[in-house]
């Protein structure tokens, strides 16, 4: 094993498993007097996708504002957040 992590640190590979963070993220419509929830590992670049029209769900609704943000370590947890949330919508 010491072998291995002095290898590792020679090549400059990291023994550590990077946590990459997921977010869920709810923006808001004033035109639409509507919410949309997602998923992302950028949140301000997916929003800022959301206001030039590149997803059809939230096309028309420009500008959309940024109302909630919550992180996640595991990105099945986020998307886990994302199925409750939408269910609480449709009730």
């Amino acid at each position: 094993m010491l072998i291995m992590c002095s290898l590792f640190y020679y090549l400059g590979v990291s023994t550590q498993r990077e946590i990459i963070m997921h977010y869920r993220y709810i923006i808001y419509s004033e035109k639409r007097d509507n919410y949309y929830s997602g998923q992302t590992k950028n949140v301000d670049n997916r929003v800022d996708k959301h206001n030039k029209g590149h997803s059809l769900a939230t096309r028309g609704g420009e500008p959309w504002k940024l109302k909630k943000v919550i992180e996640f370590e595991i990105k099945s947890e986020a998307i886990k957040a994302e199925n409750w949330i939408k269910r609480m919508k449709s009730h």
